[in-house]
């Protein structure tokens, strides 16, 4: 099931983006405001369907259970856009940002990796993809900093509220997910040491990408901060 909805999400992906290019909505007039409708669309469903399926479950059996083909399934939804929204990056953009690139060229090969080789990894960690919630917040950003008529008050309140909701979900509540997980393994996990330097490292990916748009986010705001009081013209 899995596979065949991870390339049905591929078409759902490439209609979304054909309905943004042919909507007459004055957000959505360039590419790269499709391109990133899109985003907005994946970065709702995923992570809301993730949070509305793993609620069921309690810590002990998402730790003592593998991975279903529904968490599989998140997985492959996920790969499917980094791959598709990746090659919309590529070709259609002139100003590429190789930080989502590289970052989606990870994410697909780290699923990959948990989807075909690492089997035993508990169902815990699929949780990952409750973050792709943030992309939301940034990407209307950039639809709105490519509109007209939009204040400079307006734009800076959006990436104002990207920053703080990368804190909440990437730094506070990611540390804890993480936290909670590294206990848990120590405590009723099953994997061996091979398998936890595995999922260390893969910890230690998803730690890096954060904190390094953290940084890149607070560089970011302070040249706002300078443009609106006018120390740059």
């Amino acid at each position: 099931m899995a596979l065949q909805l991870s390339i049905l999400y591929c078409f759902v992906l490439a209609f979304v983006l054909l309905v943004a290019k042919f909507s007459k909505s004055k957000y959505l007039e360039t590419i790269s405001q499709q391109i990133n409708f899109m985003v907005l669309f994946h970065a709702l469903l995923v992570p809301i369907s993730a949070v509305v399926y793993y609620v069921q479950f309690d810590l002990k059996s998402l730790y003592e259970n593998p991975f279903d083909s529904i968490m599989h399934s998140f997985l492959g939804m996920t790969i499917s856009y980094s791959l598709v929204s990746t090659f919309c990056y590529i070709v259609f953009l002139r100003r590429k940002d190789n930080h989502i690139i590289f970052h989606h060229i990870s994410t697909t090969f780290t699923f990959l990796y948990l989807i075909f080789v690492f089997k035993e990894l508990p169902g815990y960690w699929g949780m990952i993809v409750i973050t792709q919630i943030n992309p939301f917040f940034y990407h209307s950003y950039l639809i709105l900093k490519e509109t007209e008529d939009v204040q400079e008050d307006q734009l800076y309140y959006w990436y104002n509220l990207n920053y703080y909701m990368w804190i909440i979900v990437r730094i506070i509540l990611l540390g804890l997910w993480i936290t909670i997980g590294v206990y848990s393994e120590m405590t009723i996990g099953t994997l061996d040491l091979k398998a936890r330097l595995i999922a260390l490292g893969f910890i230690g990916l998803s730690v890096y990408f954060s904190i390094n748009w953290l940084f890149i986010m607070i560089r970011n705001r302070k040249k706002m901060v300078l443009a609106q009081s006018g120390g740059i013209k």
